[in-house]
């Protein structure tokens, strides 16, 4: 036995009674709670919902959309704020990786290798392009979409990666943005050298500038690192918490040598270092005092200057020491918070390196980095060439590591329900 039922907007179904309905004869009598469970049943028909047209291939794709959640250990309430503003864009190459793209090299007229090797920095983050793709898709800025940075990078980008793309519709957006850069503030005597860490930082800082400041918060939590710093006076034991410092990168010191050429060693001092005749505020002692520097707030984006140009009594000159480093840093002990200083909770991978070679007066610039489809790549201007890891740690000649960028290694979490 069956019944016949008519879903709203639908035609009639035919559902079968539950068994124990079709177990009795007509002449039967249906016990109390049989009638009771037969009217809940006429009560409450069943709904039926219209089925999906969606295939399983369509709700993968789907999951992939959903938003996924970064977690990190022990973060302050500071921490969480900050990360809010970004938590939306995603970190991942997504569609790029999918579309099995490849880095590009990049057209350079005579001298502006310090330019290209950094753009190729910005267009190997996937969180600066996945930034610009979603959140600067629409100019939204305090200047004219004409002199906006961020949508010229834009431009940029979608020419970059876009699929067949040739040298030259990157090298008609790399004219527009060198046009941009003069114009906007950028100024260079003719035929010098330039110097690539000062570059980068000047474009995020005019990029940063122009930006509404909701945008502007999602650049300083992608690139901006924050310091504290602290020192105690030998004599009186006060200690003295000085103002936050915002920094846009982290310029390590290759002097003194150590005996030990490893980033971290190298790295340690820059935390730890001594004040040379300070006042102490309280007691008015004066004497050598030292600081200690933490991590208050730290980047998606952190870029590591490796400061090989100094100036001394011999004049200017290149540090060429040989620095060892990986593909992984952590920076999990330089954290302002005690909880964060567990191994691992502030780790960074290494992402691209501008290398140098030459002298401080004239010289070349490439970049190595890794893009999409996982593989490191030599860009040297207009050159892309297959490499290793090797080839951005270790670089053969004259070349010496410069600019090294790191993107946070952040656990997320599985896609949430959307």
């Amino acid at each position: 036995m069956a019944i016949m039922m008519k879903p709203s907007g639908g035609a009639y179904l035919r559902a079968p009674f539950p068994t124990w309905i079709s177990s009795f004869s007509s002449s039967e009598i249906p016990s109390k709670a049989q009638a009771q469970a037969l009217e809940a049943l006429l009560l409450n028909p069943i709904r039926f919902v219209p089925a999906s047209h969606l295939t399983k291939e369509d709700e993968a794709k789907m999951v992939q959309l959903r938003p996924r959640k970064i977690v990190r250990k022990n973060e302050n309430a500071r921490q969480a704020r900050r990360k809010q503003k970004s938590q939306h864009i995603s970190r991942s190459w997504g569609p790029l990786r999918e579309n099995g793209l490849r880095s590009q090299g990049m057209w350079n007229p005579r001298v502006l290798c310090y330019r290209r090797s950094t753009l190729q920095t910005l267009m190997h983050l996937p969180i600066f392009l996945n930034w610009l793709a979603e959140d600067h898709r629409q100019h939204q800025g305090l200047v004219e979409a004409q002199k906006c940075l961020a949508c010229h990078l834009r431009d940029l980008k979608d020419s970059y990666w876009q699929a067949g793309t040739t040298l030259g519709t990157i090298k008609a957006q790399l004219v527009r943005i060198d046009r941009l850069c003069r114009n906007i503030g950028w100024s260079l005597p003719p035929n010098t050298q330039q110097d690539a860490q000062e570059f980068l930082h000047w474009i995020v800082q005019t990029m940063r500038s122009q930006l509404l400041q909701q945008q502007a918060d999602i650049i300083d939590g992608m690139f901006g690192i924050e310091l504290q710093s602290r020192y105690k006076c030998p004599r009186c034991k006060r200690v003295t918490q000085q103002p936050s410092a915002q920094e846009l990168e982290l310029a390590i010191q290759l002097r003194p040598k150590q005996k030990l050429p490893s980033l971290p060693n190298y790295v340690k001092p820059y935390f730890n270092e001594v004040l040379q005749g300070v006042r102490c505020s309280h007691c008015q002692h004066q004497s050598d005092k030292k600081r200690t520097i933490s991590i208050s707030l730290a980047p998606d984006v952190l870029v590591l200057p490796l400061k090989r140009f100094q100036v001394d009594h011999r004049g200017s000159t290149k540090i060429s020491d040989k620095v060892n480093f990986g593909e992984k840093l952590d920076l999990s002990l330089y954290s302002s918070e005690l909880a964060q200083r567990e191994q691992g909770t502030l780790k960074y991978r290494l992402s691209s390196v501008v290398h140098h070679a030459g002298n401080l007066h004239q010289g070349h610039y490439q970049n190595v980095a890794k893009g999409p489809d996982e593989k490191w790549r030599v860009l040297d201007d207009a050159q892309s060439s297959l490499g290793k890891l090797t080839h951005a740690t270790k670089p053969n000649g004259n070349w010496t590591p410069y600019i090294l960028t790191y993107v946070r290694d952040d656990v997320v979490t599985a896609n949430a329900t959307p």
